[in-house]
């Protein structure tokens, strides 16, 4: 029975896979952020933080599939509007913003 938990691809994929996240991070760490690579057996992804004063970290989350996550902290007493129009002028900038 094959082994589920590792990688298919051939040893020059991966080693392409790790330099283009790499240089994710290093453009994430250009930008500000403070950006790593975590890479198991199954996966290769960058995890990026940057930290603002008086607030709690941003982070982002980039796999090599392309999927990302933006995960934030919103003010405890922030109301309905505030934490949809931040959501919003999010996916806004994401979805009508400048393509890479």
């Amino acid at each position: 029975m094959p082994d589920d938990s590792v990688p298919t691809v051939e040893t020059d994929d991966t080693e392409g896979i790790v330099s283009r996240m790499r240089a994710v991070a290093d453009a994430l760490s250009v930008a500000g952020l403070a950006a790593t690579i975590n890479q198991t057996r199954t996966a290769v992804e960058v995890i990026a933080t940057i930290r603002v004063q008086g607030q709690r970290e941003i982070e982002a989350v980039i796999d090599e599939d392309g999927y990302a996550e933006l995960r934030f902290w919103h003010q405890p007493d922030a109301t309905p509007g505030q934490i949809s129009a931040t959501i919003s002028r999010a996916v806004n900038a994401i979805t009508h913003g400048a393509s890479s």
